[in-house]
């Protein structure tokens, strides 16, 4: 089993010994045999998504969200790619791997007063195919919305939309459509081919967490990871999904992530989860008008077994909330 010990072992040799991270693979490959498909402890009510994250995930994540910022940091130190990350990305959950094509709801995107925040950034849109990318519809980024049940999809892909706000977006996908082929092209958000600082943002669609495409232990640290590694400080990662997914909320502090939700709002902010990378110094991001927004709402975690309410913020009427047997804590 992986431990805390080993990583910060293996951490300590690799920076001080060695260039080459392959100089000590027993590590990656006590992590590999390690891993395991994260269980699904959900369960539905007549007014509530509830999910359940155990002290063993917890414990599980600690180790492997250790062992994911070590490995990062390293690539980022070397400029090398040790050949046990490629067998990660051979990994494949129980459907097949692909990413789902991006939900293209109005409610899945920055609009209203916060489309403005988009412009002159930097941005990467992982999982970026759509469904129907003959489409010609648009979006209204001045129109605000609201809350309430998501509305029919538009098929707008994401990259498109935050380029037409001004972004200088980069879009990948594991399967990139012949249809964008000079827009799209191969990625693995497990893997990222981006030098680190290079975003302001990033666009997920539903893909860390049990029963999506990244389902396992150490294929979300290291997703997290490197998403973390890749955006410049003070950025964000929106992940367009209405499910919050605790654990993949959990793993992301343990990264020194913030964990936000939103159920959407009547100004234009999104329904789904935000992450956003902490600031080195004092300074203005573009994003801090939406991170000051009342409706989004800050989550953190115990490190008691928690049970969350409320985790489908499309559909569950009340905020998020927690119960461990330490306290309890809602998002509203």
């Amino acid at each position: 089993m992986l431990s805390n010990d080993q990583v910060s072992g293996e951490t300590e040799r690799q920076q001080g010994l060695s260039p080459d991270p392959n100089f000590e693979p027993d590590i990656w490959r006590s992590a590999i045999e390690s891993n395991r498909a994260i269980p699904s402890l959900e369960t539905r009510t007549r007014d509530s998504l509830v999910i359940t994250i155990d002290g063993t995930a917890k414990d599980l994540f600690r180790c492997f969200c250790a062992f994911a910022a070590a490995v990062s940091e390293v690539r980022e130190l070397t400029q090398h790619t040790p050949c046990q990350w490629q067998n990660i990305c051979q990994l494949r959950s129980g459907r097949k791997y692909d990413y789902a094509p991006r939900w293209t709801m109005t409610d899945l995107y920055f609009r209203g007063r916060y489309a403005s925040c988009f412009s002159g950034t930097d941005g990467l849109d992982v999982g970026a195919r759509i469904s129907d990318p003959s489409s010609r519809a648009t979006i209204d980024s001045s129109s605000p919305g609201g809350r309430g049940r998501i509305p029919p999809e538009t098929f707008v892909s994401h990259f498109g939309y935050y380029s037409g706000l001004g972004s200088r977006m980069k879009a990948i996908d594991i399967n990139p459509p012949e249809s964008f082929q000079s827009e799209i092209v191969f990625g693995d958000a497990r893997l990222l081919n981006f030098e680190s600082n290079s975003f302001d943002f990033a666009t997920i669609p539903m893909l860390l967490g049990a029963n999506n495409p990244c389902s396992t232990y150490l294929e979300v640290a290291l997703c997290l990871a490197e998403l973390r590694r890749v955006l410049k400080p003070g950025g964000l990662v929106y992940i367009a999904d209405a499910g919050f997914q605790p654990i993949v909320g959990y793993a992301a502090e343990q990264l020194e992530l913030e964990v936000y939700v939103s159920k959407g709002s009547h100004y234009g902010l999104p329904v789904g989860s935000l992450l956003r990378k902490r600031r080195t110094t004092q300074g203005l991001s573009p994003f801090d008008e939406i991170f000051s927004a009342q409706e989004l709402r800050s989550i953190s975690f115990d490190s008691a077994t928690e049970v969350f309410l409320n985790c489908n913020l499309a559909y569950d009427a009340a905020p998020v909330c927690s119960f461990s047997n330490s306290r309890t804590s809602c998002s509203d």
